[in-house]
């Protein structure tokens, strides 16, 4: 049984990226057998839940989905190319498929309903991993990289005087954001060399700095944007962490 479900998960990858399923093919996916089996013993264990819930096989559900996938192809081997594309060898299959998937989804919904979280938990769980809720200090800028001191204080003195900071770095900067207008979009610290670093987060918005020497040349640096340090207030991530801890009870269960 694992070994025909391992095969439609297999014909159904190949037919998505329209590869043809070698045996070379086969042996590359061999490896995801250990986790597939995995996955696969957790449906089980969701299916006798659902049983125990007094959840049966939804036949209905199943026929309906057959009916519309029917209604969507105009001849039977239309049908069946659909079946092939997906991975199936035959209706038989994809109809136990499409029963268990539906049967683990509402043992699911119960198992989530049947979970109840209190205020007093939520609150206890945000103050004990509130660091999970900081987003950390950005900044968003632009630069302009140049191989000597006098030209990068040339490019500053004109930015000082007004020149326009993108039309300069299309022009002048020789680093691979250059076509860019120098954008290298937002970044946190330690995402950026040192020097270059300081100067970006002691800078002021919309003022240029520089020149900035680090080993790449000297850079001529507008931040555009600032985004401080701060902590999400408990209203704001109350959902998310309700749906943490249902989701950790869930996997308990």
């Amino acid at each position: 049984e694992f070994d025909e479900r391992f095969e439609i998960a297999l014909k159904a990858v190949a037919a998505s990226q329209r590869m043809e399923l070698t045996d070379e093919i086969r042996a590359q996916f061999a490896q995801f057998r250990p986790g597939f089996l995995q996955q696969r013993v957790t449906s089980i264990v969701l299916m006798k839940a659902a049983e125990d819930q007094g959840i049966s096989f939804p036949e209905e559900f199943v026929q309906a989905r057959i009916d519309q996938l029917k209604a969507g192809v105009e001849s039977d081997e239309e049908y069946e190319a659909l079946l092939n594309t997906s991975g199936f060898s035959n209706e038989k299959q994809l109809r136990q498929v499409l029963g268990e998937t539906e049967q683990i989804q509402q043992v699911m919904r119960v198992l989530n309903n049947d979970i109840k979280v209190t205020t007093g938990e939520l609150a206890l769980h945000y103050y004990a991993y509130k660091g999970r809720y900081v987003t950390e200090e950005s900044v968003c800028a632009r630069h302009i990289l140049q191989e000597t001191l006098e030209e990068a204080q040339d490019t500053l003195a004109e930015l000082n005087e007004g020149a326009d900071f993108e039309q300069l770095a299309i022009e002048r900067s020789t680093g691979p954001s250059g076509p860019s207008g120098g954008d290298l979009n937002c970044f946190t610290r330690g995402q950026m060399v040192a020097p270059f670093e300081e100067a970006a987060f002691g800078g002021e918005v919309d003022t240029p700095i520089g020149p900035v020497e680090t080993q790449f040349g000297f850079h001529t640096i507008l931040v555009y944007e600032r985004q401080v340090s701060e902590t999400a207030s408990f209203s704001d991530v109350r959902d998310q962490i309700e749906d943490e801890i249902i989701q950790t009870r869930i996997s308990e269960v």
